[in-house]
């Protein structure tokens, strides 16, 4: 039976194996790995110093309090990224200032950043979308001319680099993602990058008034892991997950797609309950999961460069394009009936999920931010993952090439 998962969770065998070490050693949520993984991590990226935090978008909020905003102060930020990003702007205490993003690579318009530019403005975020990193050179030169921090959102591009300098290291800051879908999971935390010791260092002290997860939080992280794992892998999804899949688009649910994403709202103040530090056996597994990601990148990009080639000219069908390094965390095409679409391709055996990015100037919770971004506002309806992972053969690709090409005749 062919069907193919819309992602597979990249956990090895590592990194169960450091939860239990960790377990049996007594040191689950307190120990030494945090501190070196902090130490291997920034040597990885090429950095001075990483600081270990819960998630990526708490490592933004620290950093942009280890910046002393004040009240007004501006970021500038793609308006097609995830919606998390600039709601941490604005628990911050800063402005989410929108900028339209580029058609082909759909990162941040450099062309279109110095006219955003104010007295207020403090910083530039940049988000390298889906492993393709932004034009870091061009956004480099115009933040420097500008005494503006650049802040990279390093998400979907661990490991990728430009001009032989990893994503991560060209800003005031990166952030990172551990998270469940990302090409180093490690039953979630993240990391924050920089070479100012000063600025890690704020935030080491902001964080230290955090407290650490409990046991609970620990197991349910790594039974959840286990699961999208298991639920995923090409031997058990056929006859698992897939066939759920297909009861739901009988039923015409979108629960698969919901299940998987976040609600889109903007707290009043920072909620405590997020205010958490990075556990021992995140840190423990994530040591295991640097090992491989070079492979996993390098498998993913070689992937994607295959179904560029493959599904180039088909029409209905927009496929990425890769300026520089790509490694395809996400495969996103565009189209233009993207619901009929996935159902059609399900129907084949090729799971697809909807875009989960927002054009975030139109959403409500930003209304007071509201801007025309054209080509941002287009995306969301039409982009669709379809599957690249490191378990997929040429014979997998091209049949998931073959599908698409049938859906979209």
């Amino acid at each position: 039976m062919r069907a193919y998962s819309r992602h597979m969770i990249n956990l090895s065998p590592g990194a169960f194996a450091a939860f239990f070490q960790s377990l049996i050693k007594g040191s689950l949520l307190e120990g030494e790995e945090v501190r070196r993984l902090e130490e291997t991590f920034a040597s990885y990226i090429g950095v001075k110093n990483a600081v270990a935090v819960a998630s990526a978008r708490l490592g933004l909020w620290l950093g942009l309090k280890a910046l002393a905003l004040e009240d007004g102060d501006e970021i500038i930020l793609p308006a097609y990224t995830f919606h998390a990003m600039p709601i941490m702007v604005k628990l911050a205490g800063a402005k989410p200032v929108f900028v339209d993003v580029e058609s082909d690579t759909f990162n941040i318009d450099p062309k279109l950043i110095e006219a955003e530019i104010t007295p207020r403005t403090r910083a530039i975020i940049v988000t390298h979308i889906f492993g393709q990193p932004a034009d870091m050179e061009k956004i480099a030169h115009i933040a420097q001319r500008g005494g503006l921090f650049v802040i990279e959102d390093c998400a979907h591009s661990l490991g990728a680099s430009v001009q032989e300098k990893k994503v991560g290291a060209w800003g005031k800051m990166g952030l990172f993602s551990f998270s469940i879908g990302k090409n180093m999971p490690s039953f979630g935390g993240g990391m924050l990058t920089t070479d100012d010791r000063e600025l890690a260092d704020k935030v080491r002290g902001l964080e230290s008034e955090f407290r650490l997860p409990s046991k609970f939080f620990a197991m349910k992280s790594v039974v959840k892991g286990l699961l999208a794992y298991l639920l995923t892998r090409p031997k058990i999804f056929p006859f698992t997950t897939y066939p759920l899949l297909r009861l739901l688009s009988l039923l015409r649910s979108d629960w698969a797609d919901r299940s998987v994403e976040e609600e889109v709202i903007l707290p009043e103040e920072f909620p405590p309950h997020w205010r958490q530090k990075m556990p021992n056996f995140q840190a423990r597994a994530g040591l295991e999961q640097l090992k491989r990601v070079d492979g996993v990148n390098a498998s993913l990009a070689q992937n994607g460069a295959y179904l560029c080639q493959a599904l180039e000219g088909t029409p209905g069908v927009v496929v990425p394009s890769a300026r520089g390094e790509h490694i395809y965390l996400y495969f996103r095409v565009l189209v233009e009936n993207s619901g009929e679409f996935r159902q059609r391709l399900l129907k084949r055996g090729v799971d697809t999920q909807r875009d989960d990015m927002c054009a975030c100037n139109r959403l409500d919770i930003f209304a007071g931010e509201a801007k025309s971004c054209p080509v941002a506002e287009s995306l969301p309806a039409k982009s669709v993952e379809i599957p690249n992972n490191v378990n997929l053969s040429r014979e997998n690709l091209d049949y998931i090439v073959q599908a698409v090409k049938e859906v979209a005749g």
